[in-house]
């Protein structure tokens, strides 16, 4: 038996599926930034037309009753959505906030825009969006007691 040829042919397997598994990687990343670009740019209309907020059923007397300009909404949710898209490109089912994030949310003004505005209509369930919650959650119990 030729052991040269057997390592040989190991090796190009082995090497065939790395190239396989590397393309696959690289296009999956291809595709998130596609979509994510478009997602942005999406988003960034939100800002130089208010309105869209409409199709998703935030009206202009839903942001008066709360006294919340629009900038605030597509300010944070572009923030709230770029943490999202990062929880979901790494692939974990558990997201930890940074500091970054938590000094944002400790800010009760950034609950009620969270909580009113965002999740469920324009950010969606996530691992991300479950460790946004729940760090409300606790930051209200906290304030609570």
């Amino acid at each position: 038996m030729d052991y040269l040829a057997v390592a040989s042919a190991i090796v190009a397997v082995i090497g065939a599926t790395i190239a396989y598994w590397s393309l696959r990687q690289e296009r999956r990343l291809a595709e998130w930034i596609m979509s994510y670009s478009r997602l942005n740019a999406a988003e960034a209309m939100l800002a130089d037309y208010p309105t869209l907020l409409r199709l998703h059923g935030i009206t202009d007397e839903m942001l008066e009753a709360h006294g919340v300009d629009v900038n605030e909404v597509v300010y944070l949710l572009r923030s709230f959505r770029a943490g999202q898209e990062l929880s979901r490109l790494r692939g974990s089912n558990r997201y930890k906030l940074t500091p970054y994030r938590e000094t944002m949310l400790s800010n009760a003004r950034v609950q009620l825009i969270w909580r009113e505005f965002l999740h469920g209509s324009l950010v969606f369930q996530s691992p991300f969006t479950a460790a946004v919650n729940d760090y409300i959650e606790r930051r209200l119990a906290e304030e609570a007691s």
